[in-house]
């Protein structure tokens, strides 16, 4: 009961309140043997929330109040979609829930409509709309479903909204600073999702294991790493890091570049740049100085530098790690989709100025939109003709288990 009242608190504050359920995830403080059933109840229920309103909303004439669809939500997941629950604990404990933390209103809703639904069939969504059935099945929101059929054509829409609801594994590279990959294969933990990247699938249970709060291994999507393997920096080059938070795709380029050069890491949040500076610590990643600063309005001291990398792996909307933040279709907006394009047009034009004439300017986004990634950088090449586009790719989740990645790669032919 403990478990799922702890899950009940964080999904109410991540649907009514907006918060991040990671974060809330992180510094719950349930008992540990809780954390895995409080986690997949509260990633599930994320996961397929319009799916799960859709099997109970015909049972009722007006929708009640948030907290209550909550409720009844991750009830419902835990019905159809988790084993060895049976209905009558799962009516039971909806209840006790309501009686001790909504005090008893709508516990008699909470009860009926659960008995109704519980004990039968899940509804199939029939509806003459393709995007809205899509939306509804998938628990995507619809406006995102018509601009992903826009951009991408149905059938590989219908395959990412599908695959956005799988459990992603858990993607690990080897720090070669620290370790070697016969190393860390003999640990046991780990087998190999691409032997020509290095990636590795982690055992979960890798978390409380030296491997990892030694350094020796990195916790880092597969396509995440890739981004960096694209930039392709070298020994001694001098890398400007402007977007570095949490820091790993800084303390890869290290390694990669052996300990060799310089990499100067920025992040507008303090607090941000501290979880880049515990990274730094962790992987001897000795090359790498962290620093607070906007890439929107970066210090003179920096501006006047130029670097032969420039890394900009800019903010945006997310969208090609729904799998990993479910919480992301429950917020975003078409509005902030805009709002993210023009700062991201912001730091490219504020930074490419640090990149030296025969230098390398790399953007890279987690997200599947056009006008951030592919849109965004042709948008920018217009306006800045010292820069030539020579390569850029696109990774969509559906095409492996890694997570959707945009990247691009610049390099700056003249100084004006």
């Amino acid at each position: 009961m403990i478990a799922r009242e702890e899950a009940y608190h964080i999904l109410k504050q991540v649907v009514i309140q907006k918060q991040y359920a990671n974060l809330l995830l992180k510094n719950c403080t349930a008992e540990a043997v809780d954390m895995p059933l409080i986690t997949r109840i509260v990633y599930g229920t994320l996961q397929h929330y319009r799916y799960l309103e859709y099997q109970w909303a015909d049972l009722i004439k007006k929708r009640p109040p948030e907290e209550i669809v909550v409720l009844i939500n991750m009830s419902v997941y835990q019905r159809y979609m988790m084993d060895k629950v049976p209905p009558y604990a799962i009516i039971n404990e909806a209840v006790s829930i309501a009686k001790k933390i909504l005090k008893g209103q709508y516990a008699g809703l909470v009860n009926a409509v659960l008995r109704q639904v519980l004990t039968r069939h899940t509804r199939h969504v029939i509806m003459e709309n393709k995007a809205e059935k899509l939306a509804i099945e998938t628990s995507h929101p619809v406006w995102l479903v018509h601009m992903w059929r826009k951009q991408l054509g149905d059938d590989i829409t219908e395959a990412i909204c599908h695959k956005n609801n799988m459990t992603p594994p858990l993607h690990v590279r080897v720090n070669p600073l620290k370790a070697t990959l016969d190393q860390v294969l003999s640990s046991g933990f780990f087998e190999i999702s691409d032997a020509v990247l290095g990636s590795l699938i982690a055992d979960p249970k890798i978390v409380r294991d030296e491997m990892f709060t030694s350094g020796k291994v990195i916790i880092q999507d597969e396509n995440s790493q890739r981004v960096v393997v694209f930039a392709d920096v070298k020994p001694g080059e001098k890398v400007l890091d402007v977007c570095s938070a949490p820091g790993t795709k800084t303390v890869q380029m290290a390694a990669i570049m052996q300990n060799q050069g310089s990499i100067l890491a920025l992040d507008v949040h303090g607090h941000r740049i501290r979880l880049v500076e515990s990274l730094i610590d962790k992987s001897g990643a000795t090359i790498v100085k962290a620093k607070v600063a906007d890439a929107t309005h970066l210090p003179l001291s920096i501006k006047h530098e130029t670097f032969d990398t420039v890394l900009i792996d800019a903010p945006c909307s997310g969208l090609g790690v729904l799998r990993r933040k479910p919480d992301i279709k429950m917020t975003i907006q078409p509005a902030d989709l805009d709002d993210i394009q023009k700062l991201q047009a912001e730091i490219l034009n504020e930074t490419c100025d640090c990149v030296k004439v025969g230098g390398k300017l790399i953007y890279a986004t987690c997200t599947i939109n056009k006008k951030e990634n592919q849109l965004q950088i042709q948008n920018f090449l217009s306006a800045h003709p010292q820069f030539e586009l020579i390569d850029q790719q696109q990774y969509l989740p559906h095409q492996s288990d890694g997570d959707g990645f945009y990247m691009a790669k610049l390099i700056r032919v003249s100084e004006i």
